[in-house]
């Protein structure tokens, strides 16, 4: 790999077997063949401030020019028809092939298992009337301003690699995100451990994940007081227990449905830990005045946390809790996984461009595909300097690339650069909850009425 030069664009062979699987072969020639409209639609991932025309020069200036073009590039028009012509399906069937590339042997596991988190996002797409009617707006006090697109990914906790995803209207029956999550579990691998938040302690859900062997952990609502587990095994005298989950009044397909059993249910207790105080700290506390007293000068009482998780690990020695307890606190990676691809990488309040469903969901799909490729050249980094990939700033890493990818810089030269932006670890902080100020008193812009 040190003789490559870095390119962030799908593998030609991959580009080349899903354009065979669904037919689409250049017979004439044109200006704007299937494999280059394809390069194109992952690189307007990587330049969301530019024009499509801007982006495609760059591109055929990285790639080569093609032959039909003889001096005259193709105009916006001819651009969009391209894109057509390729269809989504296309960019969703490359991101999946791609996914299941990325994954490598090498990535750091737990136990013999990948650990990875699923939970859902929202995309806003642009305000136009095909775009409301095909995803929708959300409903609550105020409608919405823009068209939503509901998304369920599935990451890779330790290299932030997207395992899965799949896109949805924001509103409509089997649009959430656990029925979503259901369509997922077979896509999974044997050797996949899924972290959930407790909106995906469902029966239905986890009898998916039990029906298809897949092991999970999920957080219990509540602290498990919504869900009646039936005890039937002491594991662990401190709240280890091997437990059933029956079958819900409320669960209707009630034929054929048969509790859950051979599950695990862990309350777990975090000990207190002491912050040390830096004598900075202790010295201006002592150089205050007893009469005045700022605000928040208190001592911050620190509450002890606890855990009430459900999962089919039910080995207590090899799985021991307190390492399971450690282990789920990792599902909150996804969140930055989140945060990477709608403020670093789009940097867009609409995070996409076109202005027809097809369109959008062909930017969407090619998005979560360029993520990839960088979150896999930043894996291929931290293993050389033998670093966590997660432990290298996504914001100064994604720039860098950037830079030798259009620079065609080689892969030595990309590598050394990357140690200086390692991330230091941080003590812990505290976050107290906010209330956000009311919207404006005007009402919101239809796209009707937009210029």
């Amino acid at each position: 790999m040190a003789a490559q030069i870095l390119c962030l664009l799908p593998p030609e062979e991959l580009l080349d077997h899903v354009l065979t699987a669904f037919g689409k072969r250049d017979r004439f020639g044109g200006k704007l063949p299937f494999k280059l409209t394809a390069q194109l639609t992952v690189t307007m991932a990587l330049s969301p401030e530019e024009s499509v025309e801007s982006v495609l020069e760059a591109l055929v200036a990285l790639v080569g020019v093609p032959t039909f073009w003889r001096g005259k590039p193709p105009q916006a028009s001819s651009i969009t028809a391209a894109r057509d012509r390729l269809s989504w399906e296309v960019s969703r069937e490359l991101f999946r092939s791609h996914a299941k590339q990325v994954q490598s042997p090498g990535d750091p596991r737990w136990k013999g298992f990948r650990v990875v988190a699923a939970d859902g996002t929202t995309f806003r797409a642009p305000d136009t009337a095909a775009n409301e009617a095909a995803f929708g707006k959300p409903n609550g006090s105020k409608q919405g301003t823009f068209p939503v697109l509901r998304c369920l990914a599935i990451a890779d906790v330790n290299t932030h690699k997207i395992v899965a995803a799949t896109l949805a209207p924001y509103a409509g029956a089997g649009n959430g995100e656990v029925s979503l999550l259901k369509g997922l579990v077979g896509e999974l691998d044997q050797d996949v451990l899924t972290l959930m938040d407790r909106g995906f302690c469902g029966f239905d859900l986890l009898r998916t994940f039990v029906q298809a062997d897949r092991k999970f952990v999920v957080r219990m609502p509540k602290g498990g007081c919504t869900i009646k587990l039936v005890r039937t095994k002491v594991l662990q005298p401190d709240g280890d227990y091997l437990v059933t989950y029956p079958v819900p009044k409320s669960f209707k397909p009630k034929k054929g449905a048969k509790p859950l059993s051979s599950l695990r249910e862990i309350r777990y207790t975090f000990p207190k830990k002491r912050c040390k105080r830096s004598k900075t700290k202790a010295k201006r506390k002592r150089q205050r005045t007893t009469n005045v007293k700022p605000q928040g000068s208190g001592k911050r009482r620190r509450t002890p946390r606890h855990l009430f998780l459900l999962t089919n690990l039910v080995d207590p020695k090899e799985f021991p809790a307190d390492q399971i307890a450690e282990l789920y606190l990792k599902r909150w990676e996804i969140e930055f996984v989140f945060r990477e691809i709608k403020s670093t990488l789009t940097r867009r309040k609409v995070h996409f461009r076109s202005k027809k469903p097809r369109r959008v969901l062909q930017e969407v799909y090619a998005t979560l595909t360029a993520y990839n490729l960088i979150r896999d050249r930043i894996s291929a980094v931290a293993r050389e300097l033998k670093q966590e990939p997660t432990r290298l700033g996504y914001a100064k890493s994604l720039q860098r690339l950037k830079r030798a990818h259009w620079g065609r810089e080689p892969w030595s030269q990309v590598v050394p650069s990357f140690s200086g932006y390692q991330i230091t670890r941080r003590p812990p902080r505290s976050y107290p909850r906010a209330v956000r100020p009311g919207g404006a008193r005007y009402p919101a812009k239809k796209h009707r009425n937009a210029a």
